[in-house]
């Protein structure tokens, strides 16, 4: 078994983008291809004191101790029998831990070979790796969740405001109603004559209120007038 050394499409840093407010957008931000490390915010790079073996331009061939190689090969097994289920974004989490291993076979100056010992230490950087991704997605789901409640709330306080407008609406074409119905107890009324018995800033009710006293019987139009009919009630 060897190891590609070259970065994917050869491009290093091609893919450097994979959270975005919905990760199934595209395939490479779910395949889990990415290595995800702690950065310090105005923190400077580090200094280093030692260099890794330049390799030439043709592509080197690094071979892999047998027990990883075993070890990669049966979980291959199992996700393709059905026997395990890797999480949304651990699909390539092994070829990622496996560029790491020979990283750093690489810098201890083996460019042949990815021994046990690195395949152990890439673990830890790929559980580091893991912790810090589920941070960034839980953080990423906490502002979801926070928008959301947010736009429920606001979308509580609208229905709100309508309701209570309508409350309002229908009890002031209640109160002009029961006006109109005591304008006619004393002789029939004209449409004129109701409209200048209604205060003008109900006058827009107008309508409203003559349809909802005709339903309650309060008036009773007859002969191009508007006639007293049963009892307003309280």
């Amino acid at each position: 078994m060897v190891v590609p050394t070259s970065s994917r499409n050869g491009k290093p840093g091609s893919n450097s983008a994979p959270f975005r407010e919905s990760p199934s957008c595209h395939r490479s931000q779910s395949s889990g291809a990415f290595l995800y490390p702690w950065a310090q915010r105005g923190a400077s790079s580090p200094s280093w004191s030692a260099t890794a073996p330049r390799p030439s331009r043709s592509r080197p061939k690094i071979s892999v101790a047998q027990p990883v190689e075993a070890e990669i090969r049966a979980e291959h097994i199992a996700r393709n029998t059905g026997e395990s289920e890797p999480g949304r974004y651990d699909g390539h989490r092994n070829y990622i831990r496996l560029k790491i291993s020979a990283l750093l076979a690489s810098l201890a100056g083996r460019l042949s070979e990815v021994g046990e010992e690195d395949w152990e230490l890439a673990g830890v950087f790929m559980d580091a790796s893991d912790s810090v991704r589920d941070w960034c997605l839980e953080q990423i789901a906490a502002e979801a969740r926070e928008r959301e409640s947010a736009q429920n709330a606001a979308a509580g306080r609208r229905v709100a405001v309508e309701e209570t407008r309508r409350i309002e609406s229908t009890h002031a074409v209640k109160r002009v109603a029961k006006l109109l119905a005591h304008a006619c107890e004393s002789e029939p009324k004209q449409r004129g004559e109701l409209t200048r018995a209604v205060a003008s800033r109900d006058r827009g009710k107008l309508p409203a209120a003559l349809e909802f006293a005709c339903g309650r019987g309060w008036i009773v139009p007859r002969d191009g007038k508007w006639h007293a009919g049963e009892a307003v009630d309280k």
